[in-house]
């Protein structure tokens, strides 16, 4: 009976980490004052007025943006371009392997929403090796647990060393 609650126990904990390896993590937001590629490449929004160019670090190709975002988000190794409005205060990420990400720009010292022909580098991270080898290991323990649990210790043992 121990030996399968700290079974069940060790599962467990490998599932809850597995859980926490899927959200993607803000490292930092901070206004490029050396960038000018918000004024060079310039955009307008609907209104013609030059938009904010928000520089984000995320090597995970296919995720999508949230927000006042202006046209299309272009995509160049490793690093999202999105245009938006002056004075916006949030960006929202999605992709189809993390949990949706909302970002507040007031969190990072950038009151006031982003502002016209500033570039701003925002760094985002996605979950280390360590915990996608936890969430590897997590669904290899449940996937290859016994569907009957075996009756006396000396055979519950046999069955694990079997399967490891």
């Amino acid at each position: 009976m121990n030996l399968k609650r700290q079974t069940l126990i060790v599962i467990s904990l490998l599932l809850a980490l597995a859980t926490q390896a899927q959200k993607l993590t803000v490292e930092s937001m901070t206004l490029a004052d050396n960038d000018i590629s918000a004024s060079k490449y310039e955009r307008k929004d609907l209104n013609r007025n030059p938009c904010a160019l928000v520089k984000v670090q995320l090597a995970a190709y296919g995720a999508q943006f949230e927000g006042n975002v202006i046209d299309d988000v272009d995509y160049k190794t490793g690093e999202y371009w999105v245009y938006m409005t002056e004075g916006s205060r949030e960006l929202r990420i999605k992709h189809p392997n993390y949990l949706p990400l909302h970002i507040s720009f007031s969190n990072y010292g950038i009151d006031g929403g982003v502002k016209a022909k500033q570039t701003y580098d925002l760094v985002v991270s996605k979950p280390t090796a360590l915990c996608a080898s936890v969430s590897r290991t997590a669904s290899t323990a449940t996937a290859s647990m016994p569907t009957a649990m075996p009756r006396s210790r000396e055979r519950w043992r046999s069955v694990l060393d079997a399967r490891i």
